[in-house]
C-alpha cells in the first residue's frame, strides 16, 4: 500500500464481500487514510499475529464511512480479498463469516455444508499468508474480536467501534477519530448545495466575473465607479453565506451525521428554507429536536452506511448502555451528567470533573472506582480524553445528557464547584491560574444569568471580578449590572450582597474613565 499519497478509488478483488458500496459524498480524512494504512502495514507481511487497526471515537464521527471509504481505495493491494462483516449482532457473526466463503474458493460442495463447517473452512482460510482484509464494522466487544480475528496468517483487520480503549492483549493499534476540520465541514455541507460558497477563495470567481464585465476587456477604458459599486453587494451578500455555513457547522460541532443531515435538508427545502433561517433554528436550546437532525427528510432505506440517521438516537445507542444499577455505570452517568455542564465542546480538566462528586470516606477506592468510571465512558465513545489528561464533550453530546439526565442536581453541583474555584484563585490576586477554567465559569454564568436566584447573581459577580482583574473592562460590566440587578430585586437595596455588587460596578466605572457614573 502506498504511504506517502492516497490512492484513487479501484475495483475490489474477486471474490471479496463488500455490501456496502462508495459513498460519492465522502470528504476529507486524508490524514486519517493515510494513519490506517501506517499502523496495518507494520510487521511482516504473513505476521504471526495479524495487525489490528481500530478506528474508534462517538457515534456520527462517520467512523463507518472511514472505512468503506479506505476499502474502495486501499483493498485493490489485498488479492486476497477484502470481507466485511458487521459486528452490530455478534449473534449473527457465523453466517456473517460464512457468507465470505463464496469468494474464498472452498470447493463446490461448501455451501452444502453445514453452518459451523463453512465457519471453520473460512476462520482456516482466513489463516493462510494470502494478504486480507477484514472489516469488523461495529464492534463493541472484546471477546467478539477475539473470538472471530485471525490468530495467525496474511490478513489486516480494520476495526470500527465506539470503544476507545482495548486490553492490551489483543494489540489493537486505536486511532481515535475527531471531528472534522472546518474547512472540510464546509466542503460536506456544499456537496448537498454546491450553489453555496464555502470559503471566501470561493467568491474569487464572482469578483473576477465583476472585474471582467464591469472594468471591461485588457485596454479598454474602465467603467465607472458606480458600475463597479454595484458589483460588490453580490460580493458581500455571498460573503455573508460563508459565514453563516461557518456558523452552521460550529452550531453542530463539525459532526459528519449532523452535516450531512443539514447539508441533505437544505438541499431538499432550497426554496422554503435559507441558510440563515436554518441557522436560526439551529441556535434554538432544543437543537436535537429539529426535524433535519432526526432524519424526517430523508428517504428511508438510503443511508449509505445502513446506520440510523438521527443524531439522538445515535447517541442513544451508547448512554443506554449505562445501567444505574451497576455501581460503575452509575458512577459513569453521574460524572457524564455533570461534564455535560461545563462549557461545551472543551476540555474540561479531569480534577475539576471529579471535584463535582460528593466526597466518600474511602477515598483511595473511591479514586478508583472514579477512573473506572471514566474508563467506562471513554469505552462507549461518550467521553474523550485529550493527551493532558482532561475530558471533553462533543457540543450535541452536551444538549443530548442534559435531556437525558438529572438536569438541576448536576447543574447546581458544577455551578457551586465552579464558583468556590473562581473564587479561591480570585482572592488569590493572580489571575494566571483561572485561565483553565475561565472559559467553564463563563459558559456557567451565562446559562444561569437568566435566572433570579443568588447563586446566579453570585456566579455573575465573580466572573467579573476575574474579567475586571485582566482590565477586560467592557466584557465585565454586564455582569456586574446583572448581578447588582439580581440582587436588588431579591435582596433589596440595603443589602450587603448589594452593596458588594454597587463597589465592584463603581470601581469598574471608575477604571473604564466614567467617573460621573462612578460616583453615584
Amino acid at each position: 500500500m502506498p504511504l506517502q499519497h492516497v490512492p484513487a478509488p479501484a475495483p475490489l478483488p474477486t471474490g471479496s464481500r463488500m455490501p456496502l458500496g462508495r459513498n460519492p459524498l465522502f470528504v476529507g480524512r486524508q490524514a486519517d487514510l493515510q494513519q490506517v494504512v501506517a499502523l496495518l502495514s507494520t510487521g511482516d507481511t504473513a505476521a504471526i499475529t495479524p495487525q489490528v487497526v481500530a478506528a474508534t471515537g462517538l457515534g456520527g464521527l462517520g467512523k463507518t464511512q472511514l472505512a468503506c471509504e479506505f476499502v474502495y481505495r486501499y483493498g485493490q493491494f489485498f488479492p486476497g480479498g477484502v470481507f466485511w462483516l458487521s459486528c452490530a449482532e455478534p449473534q449473527g457473526l457465523p453466517e456473517e463469516v460464512a457468507a465470505c466463503g463464496d469468494g474464498l474458493a472452498l470447493g463446490e460442495s461448501f455451501l452444502h455444508l453445514p453452518l459451523a463447517q463453512q465457519v471453520r473452512l473460512v476462520q482456516r482460510a482466513w489463516q493462510a499468508t494470502m494478504p486480507r482484509l477484514l472489516v469488523f464494522d461495529n464492534c463493541e466487544d472484546e471477546a467478539v474480536l477475539a473470538q472471530w480475528r485471525p490468530p495467525h496468517g496474511g490478513c489486516r483487520v480494520l476495526v470500527t467501534s465506539r470503544r476507545g480503549q482495548w486490553d492490551a492483549v489483543l494489540g489493537v493499534q486505536a486511532l481515535a477519530l475527531a471531528v472534522l476540520p472546518r474547512t472540510e465541514s464546509l466542503t460536506l455541507l456544499r456537496q448537498h448545495r454546491p450553489d453555496l460558497p464555502a470559503t471566501n477563495a470561493d467568491l474569487v470567481p464572482q469578483t473576477s466575473y465583476c472585474e471582467s464585465h464591469l472594468l471591461g476587456a485588457p485596454g479598454s477604458s474602465p467603467a465607472p465607479a458606480a458600475t463597479l459599486a454595484r458589483g460588490a453587494p453580490r460580493i458581500t451578500t455571498q460573503r455573508r453565506s460563508v459565514e453563516t455555513l461557518e456558523a452552521i457547522a460550529a452550531n453542530l460541532g463539525d459532526l459528519p451525521l449532523a452535516l450531512h443531515l443539514a447539508g441533505s435538508f437544505l438541499a431538499r427545502y432550497r426554496d422554503v428554507m435559507t441558510p440563515a433561517a436554518y441557522l436560526a433554528a439551529l441556535q434554538q436550546p432544543d437543537l436535537l429536536q429539529h426535524p433535519s437532525l432526526q432524519g424526517l427528510h430523508l428517504t428511508p432505506g438510503l443511508s449509505p452506511t445502513q446506520h440510523d440517521q438521527h443524531v439522538a438516537r445515535t447517541f442513544a445507542l451508547s448512554y443506554t448502555r449505562l445501567q444505574p444499577q451497576d455501581a460503575t455505570d452509575a458512577g459513569a452517568l453521574a460524572l457524564l451528567a455533570r461534564a455535560a455542564w461545563f462549557a461545551p465542546g472543551e476540555p474540561i480538566p479531569r480534577q475539576l470533573l471529579v471535584e463535582t462528586l460528593p466526597p466518600q470516606a474511602d477515598a483511595a477506592n473511591a479514586a478508583l472506582r472514579t477512573e473506572d468510571a471514566l474508563q467506562r465512558l471513554h469505552g462507549l465513545g461518550l467521553l474523550d480524553r485529550t493527551p493532558d489528561g482532561a475530558v471533553r464533550l462533543h457540543r450535541l453530546l452536551v444538549l443530548f445528557v442534559r435531556a437525558s439526565s438529572d438536569r438541576a442536581e448536576a447543574q447546581t453541583t458544577v455551578e457551586e464547584m465552579l464558583l468556590a474555584t473562581a473564587n479561591r484563585l480570585n482572592e488569590a490576586g493572580d489571575p494566571r491560574p483561572m485561565l483553565a477554567i475561565a472559559g467553564h465559569l463563563r459558559a456557567v454564568t451565562d446559562t444561569a444569568q437568566c435566572r433570579e436566584d443568588a447563586l446566579a447573581a453570585r456566579l455573575c459577580n465573580t466572573l467579573g471580578y476575574y474579567l475586571h482583574a485582566i482590565a477586560q473592562y467592557a466584557a465585565a460590566r454586564p455582569y456586574y449590572e446583572r448581578a447588582l440587578a439580581i440582587r436588588e430585586a431579591g435582596l433589596g437595596p440595603q443589602h450587603l450582597a448589594t452593596a458588594q455588587s454597587l463597589n465592584n460596578l463603581g470601581t469598574l466605572l471608575q477604571a473604564q474613565g466614567e467617573l460621573a457614573a462612578a460616583r453615584s
